[in-house]
């Protein structure tokens, strides 16, 4: 495992002792697809495979642009910005240099909050430029949020569109 979070995460929860876990993977309808249950670790890994092997694109080539998105996890900013994640597993990036990538999201209730990296959390952090999008730019098409609320979560270069009606 890769994810130095989930690392953290697991070396945090070992002194519990075991710990029961039951891991859903959903299908596009958000019914259960699968379910994994046994340790916490191994289960959570186990559903990750799964859902890997299940819903993986394969991408061949790279494109002049991509459409984000992390349905039905947009309902805030920050919870979009799992539509990002993947792109950081890729060996090399799917959008050529120069290329543009939009995230969308609904935004519904705003920037979103989380205590430990969002406004005054402890672990928050200015934003830094995106590795990812190195000679590429990334738009973020929010229509309910205004630019200023981009900025706790994302660098200067990137921009935010509306909707015009």
């Amino acid at each position: 495992n890769q994810n130095r979070f989930r690392t953290e995460i697991e070396q945090l929860i070992q002194p519990l002792g075991p710990i029961l876990a039951v891991q859903c993977v959903p299908n596009i309808r958000r019914e259960t697809c699968a379910v994994f249950a046994g340790d916490l670790v191994a289960a959570h890994r186990a559903a990750c495979e799964f859902a890997a092997k299940a819903y993986a694109t394969p991408i061949v080539g790279q494109y002049d642009g991509l459409f984000l998105n992390a349905y039905p996890k947009d309902v805030d900013l920050l919870q979009s910005q799992g539509a990002l994640v993947a792109l950081k597993t890729l060996p090399r990036s799917p959008l050529r240099e120069g290329g543009v990538a939009v995230l969308t999201t609904a935004a519904s209730t705003g920037v979103g909050v989380h205590e430990l990296f969002g406004p005054g959390g402890l672990s928050q952090r200015l934003p830094r430029p995106l590795r990812e999008f190195q000679g590429r730019e990334l738009w973020v098409f929010a229509p309910g949020l205004q630019s200023d609320n981009l900025r706790w979560y994302f660098p200067e270069e990137v921009q935010i569109g509306r909707a015009h009606v």
